[in-house]
């Protein structure tokens, strides 16, 4: 890829929403910052792209419906390195089954557009679980992270 590539590439990566900034949800910015700054959470000191990242494909794998989240984009592309895109691109042509999805980051149907519904549905329960340890049923949120990640492998060994 050339520089030029690159530099295009930034350009059409837009501001990704996960409704933290001053328009978005007062709620979803408070659940945000416990996960990456309290000492329960494993995403504690972590940059607000991470826990985005793991709600997006969590939301995803659990078939949450997708959901816009209110306000505008707040984290730059700058946070977002090739390997975090691709995999909002992989998640994005897993929803919509086109592999051209991978070309258009922004707008209605762009794959940002899509981690951002299902990283914003999957947020409560995401904090929530971590929060509680399942309700004090797990020793730790690192325990609940595992157990989620069990649940949605073995749904989908399931559905095979």
């Amino acid at each position: 890829m050339t520089d030029k590539d690159s530099a295009d590439i930034e350009i059409a990566f837009p501001l990704v929403n996960f409704a933290i900034g001053t328009s978005g949800d007062k709620d979803a910015k408070s659940m945000v910052n416990a996960l990456t700054r309290e000492t329960w959470s494993p995403f504690n000191g972590c940059e607000n792209w991470q826990p985005f990242i793991f709600c997006a494909t969590y939301g995803y794998a659990k078939k949450k419906s997708r959901i816009p989240p209110p306000g505008s984009g707040t984290m730059p592309a700058s946070a977002f390195k090739n390997e975090t895109r691709d995999l909002m691109r992989a998640l994005a042509i897993a929803e919509t089954n086109n592999l051209r999805i991978i070309k258009k980051a922004s707008g209605k149907e762009g794959y940002v557009k899509i981690s951002e519904e299902y990283a914003y549905s999957a947020l409560k329960e995401v904090h929530d679980r971590l929060k509680t340890r399942d309700d004090g049923e797990e020793v730790s949120p690192e325990a609940v992270i595992e157990k989620m990640i069990h649940e949605v492998e073995d749904a989908r060994k399931k559905e095979n």
